[in-house]
């Protein structure tokens, strides 16, 4: 029950998030090349918006669980193994933080490529993403 409050809060927040996604993306997709005078307009939208929902609603799944996943490992090493392990005196701990890799121009491409061609884009980031940055970096 302890949990219940924050995580609602949370998954409403993840939820709203990722709704304004999706409403990104089927705007991009759905306007191109559209004839507003054509009577079957409307279901040919609606049909194209339930296939792209459930072409994203996938990705959006697994990047929540990888996300989540990362923090719990992370926070779980920090934590709870150095006191289970009877070493909490012992380990010299450091402060982590997962970070997120920001892509000029992202959500343009994201809705511009398939998605064989995005996964190559975040590939060749995931380097930057593993290199070590002094804290003067970025600002």
């Amino acid at each position: 029950m302890e949990l219940a409050r924050p995580l609602g809060h949370l998954l409403a927040r993840l939820a709203a998030a990722q709704t304004g996604f999706i409403s990104e993306v089927l705007g991009a997709r759905l306007a191109a090349g559209r004839a507003i005078e054509d009577p079957q307009l409307p279901d040919q939208l609606a049909a194209q918006a339930v296939a792209i929902t459930q072409e994203l609603l996938p990705v959006l799944e697994r990047t929540t669980v990888y996300a989540w996943r990362r923090h719990l490992a992370t926070e779980v090493g920090r934590a709870l193994l150095p006191a289970v392990a009877g070493l909490d005196n012992q380990v010299d701990t450091q402060p982590a933080a997962v970070g997120f890799i920001d892509i000029s121009g992202f959500t343009r491409l994201s809705r511009n490529v398939d998605l064989t061609e995005l996964a190559a884009v975040l590939e060749r980031s995931r380097p930057w993403c593993s290199t070590p940055w002094s804290p003067t970096v970025g600002g």
